[in-house]
């Protein structure tokens, strides 16, 4: 075997060499040359064996990472349909409040317009006092659209929308035009300490599914204590922003702490929530490169919603 692996040169050289040897040192060469050829067979069998295992490893793991990435991808769309579900739930649980809350303004615009049309049917009637009652009518549509643009921001899923710049102030101001009817039904104070001005690159869809949820979080712990409040705060940075819900709550139980981010972990009633809120608001921070964090240290509750302004994040390249 060595013969075929040395070139012409170097046979010739060990030909020239063994007719110089003696028979003892020849045969001692030999036994030599024999052994390295033993070598080489074995060399070529691992090789072979090494290499038939390398392309069956090649193969399975191949096989493994497309299995894996069949299952995550599974697991996603599970995921995105069990989210979009528990936030149908919401709104479901949310639909009466919402309805009044609409209805309140299309009763007045009706009364106002039949009042308008009373007064412009007298022989003098008052421009005054139909201005009046066309201003109140403009507000009130004005009112229906900021629901209808919360609503709709809220209930459209927002996994594949794009990371755009979006108004802080505004993304707050339609997530409480949503839960307005449960803070007037509750009797709960709202304190927003939000100026207007800050802009985030975010999905603006999910960001308010965060604050909705932690807004409704804190309606379903106050609802039975004698001091309600609700105070919405933001802190912006030049790479950061942070939004902080805080309600007159006493705190969340130090022993539930570790799982109150977990899927389907809940405190509240059967058909009062779904375990789900939180799980998903976490992950929703996580994608905009930050995170939610409920704060141990306020003698209320308190959780903040901590946002990178720019996020670094390939969701809106896979999006």
């Amino acid at each position: 075997m060595l013969h075929k692996r040395l070139d012409c040169e170097v046979r010739k050289y060990l030909s020239n060499l063994c007719s110089r040897l003696s028979k003892n040192d020849r045969r001692d060469l030999e036994s030599f040359l024999a052994a390295v050829d033993r070598v080489y067979v074995d060399l070529d069998e691992d090789r072979t064996t090494l290499e038939r295992a390398m392309n069956i490893s090649s193969r399975e793991l191949l096989e493994t990472v497309e299995e894996r990435k069949r299952l995550e991808n599974e697991v996603a769309q599970q995921q995105a349909r069990l989210f979009h579900a528990a936030k149908m739930s919401e709104l479901g649980r949310m639909a009466s409040g919402i309805a009044h809350e609409i209805n309140n303004p299309l009763a007045l615009i009706k009364a106002n317009s039949g009042l308008a049309k009373d007064i412009m049917g007298d022989g003098k009637p008052d421009f005054s006092e139909v201005v009046r009652l066309l201003d109140e009518i403009e507000l009130m549509t004005t009112r229906i659209a900021n629901i209808i643009s919360g609503l709709r921001t809220f209930s459209r899923d927002g996994g594949r929308d794009p990371f755009l710049p979006a108004d802080l102030h505004t993304l707050i101001k339609e997530s409480l035009w949503i839960c307005g009817e449960r803070f007037k039904k509750n009797k709960i104070d709202v304190i927003v300490d939000v100026a207007p001005g800050c802009t985030i690159k975010c999905r603006a869809t999910q960001i308010s599914q965060v604050l909705v949820n932690l807004i409704n979080n804190s309606c379903d712990a106050i609802g039975e204590l004698s001091e309600k409040w609700i105070r919405i705060e933001f802190k912006c940075t030049s790479e950061f922003v942070e939004i902080s819900v805080t309600d007159s709550g006493r705190g969340i139980d130090k022993k539930i702490l570790p799982d109150i981010f977990d899927p389907f972990f809940t405190t509240k009633e059967v058909g009062k929530g779904t375990g789900l809120g939180l799980c998903i608001s976490f992950g929703i921070a996580k994608i905009h490169g930050g995170e939610l964090i409920y704060d141990e240290n306020s003698q209320h509750t308190r959780f903040i919603l901590r946002l990178a302004k720019e996020p670094v994040s390939n969701s809106d390249a896979a999006a």
